[in-house]
C-alpha cells in the first residue's frame, strides 16, 4: 500500500504520466483532505476519476488537527494515513518529510518515483521527464538533479 500527497498526483498529472503511479504501485490511497485539494483545480477532477485511486479515511482526527497546524492539512492527513496503515508514503513538501521521518515513516518523492520507475524499466530517461516537471514550474534543486541523473547512468 502506498499513501500520496497531492503534489505528486497533481504533477504527474499535468504531464500526462499519471498512469506511472499505477503502473508502479497498483492502487494509491488518500485521504479525504487530499482528495479536496485534489479537486479544486480544473484537472483535479480528473485525476480522482481513476478507480486505483482510492480515498481513504483517517481515524486520529485528533492529531490531524495538532500536525496541520505546522503543516498543511493534505500532508497531515497523508503522514496520519499511512502511519495508521504502516505504508509508504508519496511526498515532496520538506516540512511534510520532516514530520514522516519524525513518526519512522518510509517516504519518496517525485524524483525517488522515477529513480524507482527507470530501475523497474517502467520509463526510460529520468532527464527527460524531470524536463516535463521543470515545464510546469516543478522547482527541483540542481543538485539534486545531477545526483539523481548521475544515480541511473544518465550523465
Amino acid at each position: 500500500m502506498i499513501v500520496s500527497n497531492s503534489s505528486p498526483l497533481i504533477v504527474f498529472s499535468k504531464i500526462n504520466r499519471l498512469s506511472l503511479l499505477e503502473e508502479m504501485f497498483g492502487e494509491v490511497y488518500i485521504p479525504k483532505a487530499v482528495f479536496d485539494e485534489v479537486t479544486r483545480g480544473r484537472k483535479g477532477a480528473e485525476i480522482v476519476k481513476n478507480k486505483w485511486i482510492k480515498i481513504k479515511e483517517i481515524k486520529d482526527k485528533d492529531f490531524a488537527e495538532y500536525l496541520s497546524k505546522m503543516i498543511g492539512k493534505g500532508e497531515a492527513e497523508a503522514i496520519i494515513l499511512a502511519k495508521e496503515h504502516k505504508s509508504k508514503l508519496l511526498i515532496d513538501d520538506a516540512e511534510g518529510r520532516k514530520h514522516a521521518e519524525l513518526l519512522n515513516l518510509e517516504f519518496m518523492g517525485c524524483l525517488g518515483l522515477l529513480k524507482l520507475a527507470k530501475k523497474r524499466g517502467l520509463i526510460k530517461s529520468v532527464g527527460e521527464i524531470i524536463k516535463e516537471l521543470k515545464n510546469e514550474s516543478f522547482y527541483i534543486d540542481e543538485g539534486l538533479i545531477t545526483a539523481l541523473l548521475e544515480s541511473v547512468g544518465e550523465i
